[in-house]
């Protein structure tokens, strides 16, 4: 039997993001931080949002005093538009997320 590819509708581009999370963030934190960045994408559109975790790992060099940080990558299509908000609602964290996200990088595939 031969599958379909979903389309992909008009005007959209395949992006990645990449986040290092803080490493002593609790199981429950770690999970609704990441459905917050999940309803963000969602909200400005995006479509076949997946997220995979890669757990803790040893960092090349300190972030915010953390040698370590928890790896999650998340591959994603939207508009250019959905992907400017987006951006811009990781740039300027709510005080709930502040902090909990070492580092962050978007890029388009």
């Amino acid at each position: 039997m031969a599958t379909r590819a979903l389309a992909t509708p008009q005007g959209f581009r395949s992006y990645e993001t990449m986040l290092v999370l803080r490493p002593d963030l609790d199981e429950e934190t770690r999970v609704t931080q990441l459905a917050k960045i999940e309803s963000w994408l969602s909200t400005e559109g995006a479509v076949e949002v997946n997220m995979a975790m890669k757990g803790t790992q040893r960092l090349a060099y300190p972030m915010n005093g953390c040698w370590e940080g928890f790896m999650v990558f998340t591959t994603f299509q939207s508009s250019p538009d959905g992907v400017r908000t987006f951006e811009k609602k990781m740039s300027t964290p709510d005080s709930e997320s502040q902090g909990n996200i070492l580092r962050w990088s978007l890029m388009r595939t």
